[in-house]
This record gives C-alpha cells, structure tokens and sequence, in this order.
C-alpha cells in the first residue's frame, strides 16, 4: 500500500437530487481531497431530473460516472455492480449510498479506525445514523450495532440497528453488513464484486456470507463518520424509487429471491437463467456456510433466526448494553418471533378449526332437534350421503331416482362412502355424520382464509391480524347465509381457492388434483374455475397486471389447458344430467322452467333491483370495490375476481324465483372466492401489499355489515349475533335427541298403525327414508286430501300451513311426542295407537286436549 492511500468512494444514485450535495460533501469534509476518486452510477432521466445537477462536482477530474435511463437500469445492486466498474485498483473503497453526509476528516479516521480490526481481512460496516437534508445532522447520535430481524413470509430477511449505552475501546466484529455504509480495503472489490443480478431484500445477507466465506472479518465502528438519510414516511418524504417506476420490477426480485435462495439454502430455482454468473458471485472456500450459520445464528434452509441472531450475542461481552432497543421494540421483536414459530401458528389454526367447527355441527344439529329443519334442500343433501348407493339414490320420499337427475355431483362419493361406516339402524347418526361433514368443510375453508390472511399481512402483528380476519370471514354473509342449507355446493369454494393457491405457486399437479375435484362438486363449477383463470391468464399476457407471464410460456400454456379441461368437465356434467332426467335439471324445474318470461316482467326486475341494492349489499358492495380497486391499481387479475362473479349473480337475478335472486342460502357459493380475492392475488404479486391490504378489509368490513340506517342489525348480514348465538350455541333439545331417535325407531317399525300420514317439511327433513314421496307427504293446503295422521315440528316455516290444515281438520286426538318438539294429530286415540311403538320402547303418547298453535 502507498504512504499516501487513495480511497475509491463508489455511489449508487437514482434520480436522487440529494447525490450532488453528497459529493460536494464529502471532498469539502476530507482531510486529503486529492487522495479521493468518486464512482457514481447514475440513473436520470435528462429531461424529468434537471434538479440533480444543479451543482457540479468541485473536483471533477476526480469524479467519474456512468449514466443510464431509469429504463434501463434493474435496482441497486445492479447499480453498486455498475459503479465498480469505474474501480481502478485504490487502496480503500467506499461504499454509500447517494445521499449521506460527513465528518470533518472523515477520510483519514475511517482509515484510522479499520486499522484497530483485530482481523487480516476486516472492513467496516454499519446503519449510520439520520440527517435531515440540507445538512441537520442528528445530534449526539448513539453508536450501534446490527442484529437480524425474523425470517419474513417470503423467507427473505432483514436487518435493523440496536444502540449501545456505552463507547466500545476498539471496532465490535459483528456478523452482518449495511450495504449503504462499508468501508474496506481496495481488495474487498476484487474478491468480492456485487452481484448485478440481485435486487434489494437479499443484497445484505447473501453480501455477509460471501464475506465470511472468503475470510472476511464485518466490524462495527466506535466513532460516527457518516450520516444517512432515512425518509420518515408519516410526514410525507419521498424519492424516486426504482420499483415504484418500473412496472416490471418484480421478475428482478424474482431472479434475487431464486439466487438468494440457491446460494444459502440450497435450492435450485425453476428458472436456469436466474443462475447466470453465480459462480462468479457465489461463496468462498475460506470458511463454510454452515460455520456463518453456527456463528451467526441463522438458519437459511429453516428459515429460523435464533436468539443469536435477533440479539447480536455473537458480538461478546455485551450484556445489557443495547438501550435504544425500546420497550416497543422488544416487544414488537418479540412479537415477530413468537408469532413466526410454527407452533404460534399451530395454535391459532386449531382454535380456529376446533371453534367453526362446532359452530357449523352445531348449527345442523339445532337445526334440525330445535329449528326445525324445514328447507327442502336440507332433506335432499342428507338423502344422498347416507347409504345411497353408486347411483347416489335419494331417500323414496324425495322420488328415490338417482341425484344425477337434478346436479351432476359425483363429489358425493365421499361422504356416502364414509357413511357405510356408521349403522343404518340409527336415525341420529345420519344428522350427526352430516354435521361433522358440514363443520368439516367450513372449518378448511378458516385454514385457508387464515392461510392467505397470514401471507397478506406482514410484521410483528401478522398473526392476530390473520386470526381476526379469519373470524370476520366466517361471520361474513358469503358464509354466514350457507350455513343453515347445508350443500355439497360448498366444496366449491374450498376447491377453487386450493387450486388458485397451487397456481399461483406453480404447483400445477396439485392444482389440477383441486380442479378435478372442483368440477366434480356440480355441472358449473367448472366454469366459475375457468372464467377467473382465462381473464387472469389474459391480463398477465397482456401486461394489464403487476404479474406478467410473458417470460414464463410454460405458465400460459398449461393455464389455457385447464382451462379447457374445466370447461369440457363442466360440459360432461351438463351433458350427465340431460341424459339422466332429459331436461338440464334444476336450471328447468327451478330456475327458468319452459317460458321463464311470464316471470320476469319489468316491475319485478326493478322490485329485485331495488331491494338488492337496499338489503344484500353483503353480495354486491364488495364485488365493486374489487374490481373499482383493481382498476385504480391497473391490475386486471384483481379485476377478474369481481368480473367473474357477476355472470353467476345475473344468472340467478334473471330466475323466476325471488330467493335466487338475492342468492339466499348456499347459492352464493362462489362468492367466497370473491371475498378472499385480494389475499389470492397478493401471493404472487411482488409488490407493496398495502393496496391488497386495503382492498382485502374493506371486503370484509362490507361483506359483513349490513348499510342500511333503518336497520337494528347493522352488523353481520345477514344474520344477527343473537341469530348466530342460537345457531352455535347446542340448546338442549339438540344435545339429548333420544326422544328424536325414539320415535324415529317407531316410525320405521310401526308406521302402519298411523294410517295415511302427512308430515311437515321439518319432520321429512329428519326422517327422509320413513315418508312415501314428498308431494304425498307433504302437508297439503287442499282440503280434499285425505289422511289419518299429520306430524309437524312446533314453530319452524310451516307454521302458517300447519295453522290452516289443523282449522280445517277433523282428526281428534293432539299429541307432542315426548322429548321433541314435534306434534302429532291422528284419528287414532291412545288405546289404538298402543302399538305404534315397539315393546322394547318404555314411552307412550300423551293426548293434549285443547289445540294451541
């Protein structure tokens, strides 16, 4: 080394006007000027950025740049690479960032202070402390070193700096580097030139490792040389920022993430071209991974940072000295940790399955013993899982012909296989096997919304706000309203999210296992798959979203075919129930019929309209702030979500029937996807997630709040607390149902005794294998049927035709039939009905004299 060193001081600037200053500061602040050579790489744009060259260098035969188009340039480390190249071989180097400040003699003490590492191969980094521009300097700021911060959801990590409370005697050796402050000898650039090829988040710690890795000993310094500029977002500062300006930015932190990832852990990416040149940035032979990892507290394949790491405890002797370390900050670190452990995560998720789980089992076994199961669907879904065979029979009250008649649904296969393992002999173990299956579907679907929630929202309080999100989900109307109409239709959204999760993350065989099972719930869900996909697919290709799948061929092809298998599986379910029933199904008995128009006149759309547009707005609010807010981020894939939903909602707007129209019950299915939209999309899109944050919420708040002034139930649309508490909460008739199965048992033997017999809709929906065909079980407002028994359930939504049928009859004899709240009037006075129930049942029927209703 010469007896007067030269030092190299490379700067990284983008559009940055505040470079100029820096220059003009740092040769005005040195004891040597003339021993000082600047190499800047400067990205501007001549036209946009005239106020970065207001001042001139004051030493310009000493100051060489490069200069690029921001256009043309791919982040900061691909800028540091491009300055090195204007290296030639100093003593020292340099390098900051371009807007920094300086102390007085700041070249010489830099020098000074390298000279007292301990180590042959040492240099100096650290997070200087603040300046605010033009020259307010932070006073008497506190010496510091760097510790890590937790793994992020990405797997990428982070670093922030811990004051010390007293001045060490000598440079503390640490473990990891602050880019924008390191001062080294010339050698530091030929042994380790920087990567081009990486972006931002992994520049760090992939610098760190190749440091150590080649023997090369990071120290903190004992004296403040330099200051930074850190922007303080809440009053407003801002700069140009590379990936604010380019649109494309992400597949430069997709190259960053892959070679981070191959270099640390091991993994070697999908795409070969994001290793191009990595043996020439890669590791030294000095020392191993696994010694930095050990020394360090890192571990890159578990993605775990230690105590080690998160405390700087490889820096020895420190005790308590770290002050400005907050009590927030503690506990917001502490946060961080807890919260990233698997076992935090663990918790959470099992609370949350354990808890909708009981509140769905719950709510079909009130449902049916307390509520009175009345909905005709109800009957129907139970038919076909209990015993109903391969051709999915349903119960002879409902006709007995095969479920292909009305939905092509061989998703059921499941359920009815699972339910050979249960007697046939029972009448509560079907309603109990229909509630585990009930609860089981949306309790998966918590998982997955707390799954997406959990990698939408970052930072120390990611957990509690994934876990309170995840809650509202499950109180909103996309899943508050299927609840009491249990349906395998809700399988469909369990499927579509798994299978957008898979796509976004490129695991295309699961995604095509999920899109299989997703078509098999019913003849349409095909399409509700492949509507979202092809518009997704369309705008990635277009460049209309933050994602492009332009460089990714493979991505688009295999989209396009799922596509077509999901529409062709749709295809062969419409085509199964044609040939079962020779008409589509519930699209003709239930939806349009042979001339659907004597339905639909104008002062009933309008009457729709209008009451849509007052009472769901749970359905239709936030499917326009999706798509209002996808157009104001110019993203297409956010789009696509709201987009695909209004087919499906006009569909059932433009039916004969009123409940369809408002998508009562389990018919707003693929709403769901709607709801959880923003987290979807948010997985693959490499930017700030603010603006998915944002839109995510306010989903949620709309799906969940009813607008409406006039209302006394503002919240949870469309059910009330008090509803849902009623639902959830087991009442005692539905956890002691033996009076239920008691005279379900007689039903079945001795049914005979009773004569002709009507039953309500709640009675049928508990015993649907015990009645003769619906449309002859069915209590009957004609008052020319004739029958000798009517059985309803006390107070569920017959009640106005139960009150009618018993004005009108002439049967004598009322009785409740104990330990249920079903009723019964016969013709049949005690004596005779001696026999309706088998002698092994110790119970009799108890004549009510005076009828209430």
């Amino acid at each position: 080394m010469s007896s007067a060193p030269i030092i190299f001081v490379q700067i990284a600037s983008y559009r940055d006007p505040e470079c100029q200053w820096t220059v003009l500061d740092l040769f005005s602040k040195a004891d040597r000027p003339d021993l000082i050579t600047v190499g800047i790489c400067w990205q501007y744009d001549p036209d946009k950025d005239k106020d970065c060259f207001v001042v001139p260098s004051p030493r310009p035969n000493q100051t060489k740049t490069i200069s690029f188009l921001p256009s043309e340039t791919q982040g900061v480390c691909w800028a540091r690479a491009q300055a090195q190249t204007l290296f030639e071989g100093e003593d020292y180097v340099l390098m900051i960032d371009s807007h920094m400040r300086f102390v007085k003699g700041w070249d010489t003490a830099l020098i000074a202070e390298l000279s007292k590492c301990k180590s042959k191969k040492s240099f100096l980094s650290n997070y200087p402390p603040g300046y605010k521009p033009p020259n307010n300097l932070e006073p008497s700021p506190q010496l510091a070193i760097i510790q890590s911060l937790p793994f992020n959801d990405k797997g990428d990590i982070r670093f922030a700096s811990a004051n010390l409370s007293f001045t060490p005697p000598k440079p503390l050796r640490g473990a990891f580097v602050a880019a924008g402050y390191i001062f080294a000898p010339g050698q530091f650039i030929k042994e380790l030139p920087y990567d081009p090829y990486l972006y931002f988040d992994h520049e760090e710690i992939t610098l760190a490792a190749r440091a150590y890795t080649n023997g090369w000993d990071v120290y903190s310094p004992t004296k403040t040389f330099i200051y930074h500029f850190y922007l303080d977002l809440k009053k407003g500062e801002t700069r140009a920022l590379h990936w604010a300006d380019q649109k494309d930015w992400y597949k430069f932190l997709d190259r960053s993430r892959d070679r981070y990832n191959y270099l640390l852990a091991g993994i070697v990416p999908k795409n070969p071209d994001h290793l191009k040149q990595i043996d020439l940035y890669g590791l030294g032979t000095q020392r191993t991974l696994k010694e930095y990892e050990n020394f360090c507290g890192l571990d890159f394949k578990k993605k775990i940072a230690s105590k080690k790491a998160l405390e700087a405890l490889f820096i020895k002797d420190l005790d308590s000295s770290l002050t400005s370390f907050s009590s927030m900050g503690k506990t917001v670190a502490f946060l961080q940790t807890v919260f990233k452990s698997h076992a935090a995560d663990l918790i959470a998720a099992g609370l949350l399955f354990v808890i909708f789980f009981a509140a769905n089992f719950n709510t079909v076994l009130n449902n049916q013993y307390y509520f009175g199961a009345t909905l005709f669907d109800s009957t129907v879904f139970q038919s076909i899982i209990w015993h109903s065979g391969w051709q999915l029979s349903r119960a002879p009250v409902l006709g007995g012909e095969t479920w292909y008649t009305t939905h092509c649904s061989p998703i059921n296969y499941i359920p009815c296989a699972i339910s050979y393992l249960f007697p046939n002999n029972s009448i509560s173990a079907p309603i109990f096997f229909f509630a585990a299956y009930h609860g089981f579907i949306f309790s998966v679907l918590a998982l997955i919304a707390y799954y997406l929630f959990r990698k939408l929202y970052t930072g120390a309080w990611s957990l509690p706000l994934a876990f309170i999100s995840t809650v509202i989900f499950q109180l909103s109307g996309a899943m508050t309203s299927p609840q009491w109409e249990p349906r395998q239709e809700m399988w469909c959204p369990m499927f579509l999210l798994l299978f957008f999760i898979c796509w976004e993350y490129s695991r295309y065989r699961l995604a095509l296992l999920f899109l299989i099972l997703n078509a098999a719930v019913r003849e349409d869900a095909g399409i509700h798959l492949a509507l979202p996909l092809f518009l997704i697919l369309l705008a990635e290709k277009a460049g209309m979203s933050r994602v492009s799948s332009k460089d990714n061929p493979e991505r688009q092809r295999i989209g396009y075919q799922f596509c077509l298998l999901s529409l062709v599986l749709s295809a062969v379910g419409f085509a199964t129930v044609l040939i079962c029933s020779g008409h589509f199904g519930v699209l003709h008995d239930v939806y349009y019929g042979d001339n659907f128009k004597q339905y639909l006149t104008v002062p009933v759309l309008m009457q729709r309209f209008v009451h849509n547009l007052l009472k769901v707005q749970y359905l239709w609010l936030p499917c326009e702030i999706l798509i209002v807010g996808g157009l104001l981020r110019r993203d297409w894939r956010i789009v696509a979500g709201g987009i695909c939903f209004l087919p499906y909602w006009a569909f059932n707007f433009c039916s004969r029937l009123d409940f369809n129209a408002e998508l009562g019950s389990y018919k707003c299915f693929p709403f769901v996807l709607v709801v959880l939209w923003p987290a979807l999309m948010a997985i693959r899109a490499n930017t700030n997630k603010s603006a998915y944050i944002l839109l995510q919420m306010l989903i949620l708040l709309t799906c969940t709040i009813e607008i409406n002034s006039k209302s006394s139930n503002w919240f949870l649309h469309p059910w009330s607390f008090k509803q849902l508490k009623a639902a959830w909460i087991l009442h005692p008739e539905a956890a002691d149902s033996r009076g239920y199965e008691l005279f379900g048992n007689a039903l079945h033997s001795g049914k005979s005794h009773l004569g002709s017999v009507r039953a309500s809709c709640s009675v049928i929906s508990l015993y649907p294998y015990e009645f003769d065909n619906w449309f002859k079980s069915e209590i009957n407002k004609d008052p020319e049927v004739k029958y000798d028994t009517l059985i309803w359930f006390k107070g569920d939504r017959d009640a106005d035709v139960v009150k009618a049928a018993l004005s009108r009859s002439t049967l004598p004899y009322l009785y409740q039939i104990p330990g249920t709240k079903m009723y019964m009037l016969s013709r049949y006075n005690p004596s005779e009905l001696g026999n309706f129930y088998p002698g092994n049942c110790n119970i009799s029927l108890t004549p009510i004299k005076a009828i209430s209703n």
